[in-house]
């Protein structure tokens, strides 16, 4: 008997996805053609210059070549035929088990990317929104993790239909690129809320990182552009160097009480520079005494995660209780009564948002 060893090579597919993108730009009709009266029909092909897979995505790069034909005259109705052609660029996200491979280092990423792309596509969690729906009586707000633009509307108005109250887009995304022009970071949040808000009727809030040059600026702006709330902030996961092993690793995983200390600057002198916005303060908040606080200095609600992954569910009525007793105890009847009474705007001292150096700190000490 011989014993052959052979190896065999196979193909696997590893994910599959479907996505549809909107080409937006003004074509300029040439000198020698007539203005268009009414368009009469125009048709259009692809052509793919370069399909690329790396790291959970596939970049997508071509050319639509399209061709219109119009009406030039109103009276003697004479057609006239203009050609064109749109170059486009796409990153698709591919919603494969290795995103689920990755995320196992992060309890909370892990929960959250099993049930967003399991099955290689998003009906999980839009059974999960139905279901909340049916078996719960507090509104559902759903949370679109967004970091750049493209299929996410199509996303938002399957998550209405599934009956969610209200969309957060939570915006990840850190700026590596060198050719990134300055704005464009900003740029995006805005161009993401105009497509969502296009889509749906119900309210749309922006979860946003801490890495502005102008927060209180950005605020501003996604407000004109019809933001329904904005919560301050998300929070990256923390890389880490293993020394021994010279190898990259996983950092603290869960926020820790002393973050809050950035979060309730911010919600003090957003809530004070940028009025009739509601603002919810995240990351930190560990404490029922937090979330006094962070009304206090101006949020119309707070969001917790870590203390749940912590210390369970029971923290919720923890902190609501805490609340409860504060507020009868200081003569108030609703969050209204004392919400952003001690913002940038009202607070007598605003250098108490502002930076203060360590010198000015001791300075005060004995």
């Amino acid at each position: 008997m011989e014993f052959l060893k052979k190896s065999i090579h196979m193909d696997q597919i590893g994910c599959e996805e479907q996505t549809q993108i909107t080409l937006e730009d003004d074509v300029n009709i040439a000198d020698a053609k007539p203005d268009v009266y009414q368009v009469v029909t125009q048709q259009g092909h692809v052509e793919l210059e370069e399909v690329r897979a790396s790291d959970g995505h596939v970049h997508v790069k071509g050319v639509l070549h399209f061709k219109v034909l119009y009406l030039a005259d109103e009276e003697t109705h004479h057609s006239a035929c203009m050609e064109g052609e749109l170059a486009f660029e796409e990153q698709i996200l591919m919603q494969s088990e290795h995103l689920l491979k990755e995320a196992e280092s992060y309890p909370e990423a892990y929960d959250y990317v099993r049930e967003y792309v399991k099955s290689n596509d998003i009906k999980s969690y839009i059974d999960l929104i139905s279901d909340a729906k049916k078996y719960t009586s507090i509104p559902i707000i759903a949370s679109i993790n967004c970091y750049e633009k493209g299929s996410w509307a199509d996303f938002a108005q399957r998550i209405e239909a599934a009956g969610a109250d209200a969309i957060e887009i939570n915006i990840l995304k850190i700026s590596t690129d060198i050719e990134e022009k300055p704005g464009e970071y900003e740029q995006l949040h805005i161009d993401i809320l105009k497509e969502v808000k296009s889509r749906v009727k119900i309210p749309v809030t922006l979860k946003l990182g801490q890495r502005f040059s102008n927060i209180v600026g950005v605020v501003n702006q996604l407000k004109a552009n019809q933001a329904d709330g904005v919560v301050l902030f998300n929070r990256f996961y923390q890389p880490d160097i293993d020394i021994h092993k010279m190898q990259f690793t996983s950092g603290t995983v869960f926020s820790c009480s002393s973050d809050f200390s950035n979060t309730i600057r911010w919600i003090g002198i957003v809530s004070g520079k940028v009025p009739n916005l509601n603002l919810a303060a995240s990351t930190g908040i560990h404490e029922p005494e937090t979330v006094i606080k962070a009304i206090l200095a101006g949020a119309s609600a707070v969001e917790i995660c870590s203390i749940l992954y912590q210390h369970g569910n029971g923290i919720i009525s923890q902190m609501l209780t805490v609340l409860e007793e504060w507020m009868t105890e200081h003569g108030f009847s609703s969050i209204d009564a004392f919400k952003g009474i001690l913002n940038f705007k009202n607070v007598p001292d605003q250098s108490y948002y502002e930076r203060v150096q360590f010198m000015k700190y001791f300075s005060n000490r004995d």
